[in-house]
């Protein structure tokens, strides 16, 4: 088999490190994603005419309820990106799948840039959702496929990186420039991503040898590998074979609820998605600049919201190495209970500033709560989540029950983001995070009661603890 003999044009035939390359190149993706949550941070503040009513792009301020649609539409957007990916990834691939996928995103800022109408906003942010759906399902999974089993997992932490970067970017330019402009540079990086994933990269091995061309899987792999003998290439691809075999035997949803030990992994994969959006990661990433400013603590709200990005950022670089010095659960608990007493903390100083306190000498804990929040977050459910949903998740039911879990995650995420602002609005902003630091301290009994031990187990271990 001459494998060599295939011609492409992928970068990994120019560098050594093809797969790194590779990565990098796909995890454009994640920091679109990054810029997709934290977009509203920056822009509400020019649409509901906080910043200045003159440079508005809409005729009107948009009201409270208005924000709140704009701002949670990505949700939407995503549940109906999950299920068009799902479509059209099994036929065309995880590569030309992405590319289609990046075209929703760049009309949305087109039209956030030249439409200067709130119906045609909703629609722009919906179509960023589209986008954001198919980047959370595909990238990872991409990712894991052309990693070799020894780099996957530091591989896999890029998406959480690239991520981290993209809101970094957004707090830093998005409040130095004219809205129209803030679009136009946004739309810079769908664009490019289109085009150097289109040139650069390759599809993925298992879409080869799922359609049976196993030679183009090979030359794939042998440029993806390039220490690897032939040997170590057919090795691989009897693996991937293997693993395509068991993903064609998915159990059906009669078969997922009959079984005990499947029920309570669908549970706590359930569970630890819901702890994801109930500890507010999404109102606070989206509305970062306005609770800097809210809380009046003489620091720029921009300058803040920079710091936060900052820190999480240093904080996923950190991440790989210690995710497996610890445990599971030990990390997903400490996590969550930091996570509580910051939102506790900072209801506690709107509470205070709320009732005519002098809070000057507590200027500080706005900034300090959401720090250790972003920290206690990427250290706890923010990544460890995924690690354990991947462990629990038997390779016979992960295809349904990863549907599942993604569907309900949507749906809370919209909920909440929409809700957040509103609540603030009516109930005040202390009750507000009280009642979901209230919500996050359950979530911390569930993860002490419930949540099985899975550092240093086998993927069949995990399953009779399951089972128990």
């Amino acid at each position: 088999m001459h494998v060599t003999m295939y011609k492409t044009t992928c970068i990994s035939r120019l560098l050594p490190n093809a797969a790194t390359i590779t990565c990098c190149l796909l995890n454009l993706m994640s920091f679109i994603a990054g810029l997709t949550f934290s977009w509203a941070s920056p822009s509400i503040p020019y649409l509901n005419g906080s910043k200045d009513p003159h440079v508005n792009p809409l005729p009107e301020k948009i009201t409270l309820a208005e924000s709140s649609w704009l701002t949670a539409f990505i949700f939407i957007g995503a549940m109906i990106g999950n299920l068009i990916t799902m479509v059209i990834v099994k036929k065309l691939g995880r590569k030309i799948s992405l590319m289609i996928m990046l075209v929703p995103t760049m009309l949305g800022y087109l039209m956030f840039a030249l439409a200067g109408d709130l119906i045609a906003f909703y629609f722009a942010r919906i179509f960023n959702g589209l986008t954001l759906g198919a980047i959370m399902q595909v990238v990872p999974v991409y990712v894991a496929e052309i990693a070799s089993k020894e780099r996957r997992g530091a591989l896999g932490c890029f998406f959480a990186i690239f991520l981290a970067t993209g809101q970094v970017y957004v707090y830093a330019v998005g409040p130095s420039v004219s809205f129209e402009n803030f679009q136009y540079i946004n739309l810079v990086f769908p664009c490019s991503a289109f085009i150097l994933i289109g040139l650069f990269v390759d599809e993925s091995p298992f879409h080869f040898v799922d359609k049976g061309n196993m030679e183009r899987a090979q030359a794939v792999l042998a440029r993806l590998r390039p220490g690897a003998d032939d040997k170590q290439l057919k090795d691989e691809l009897q693996e991937i074979s293997q693993c395509i075999a068991v993903k064609q035997e998915q159990l059906d949803y009669k078969q997922l609820f009959a079984q005990g030990a499947l029920r309570k992994a669908l549970i706590i994969a359930i569970a630890l998605m819901v702890s994801i959006q109930v500890s507010i990661i999404n109102p606070v990433v989206s509305y970062m600049e306005t609770i800097f400013t809210e809380s009046d603590t003489g620091i720029s709200p921009q300058m803040s919201s920079v710091y936060v990005a900052l820190l999480q950022l240093v904080v996923m670089l950190v991440i790989p190495h210690i995710v497996d010095l610890f445990g599971r659960k030990i990390l997903l608990t400490i996590g969550q209970i930091f996570v509580t007493v910051s939102i506790t903390a900072l209801g506690a100083y709107f509470f205070l500033k709320g009732n005519d306190y002098d809070v000057s000498a507590l200027a500080w804990l706005p900034l300090a709560s959401i720090l250790v929040f972003i920290v206690a977050f990427a250290v706890g459910v923010g990544s460890v989540t995924y690690v354990v949903i991947g462990e629990i998740l038997p390779d016979n039911a992960k295809n349904v029950m990863s549907t599942i879990s993604i569907l309900i995650n949507n749906i809370v995420a919209f909920v909440i983001l929409f809700v957040f602002p509103l609540l603030e609005d009516g109930i005040g902003s202390a009750p507000t995070y009280w009642i979901f630091s209230g919500l996050c301290a359950l979530t911390v009994l569930f993860l002490i009661v419930v949540l099985p031990e899975t550092k240093g187990k086998s993927l069949i271990e995990i399953q009779e603890l399951l089972g128990e």
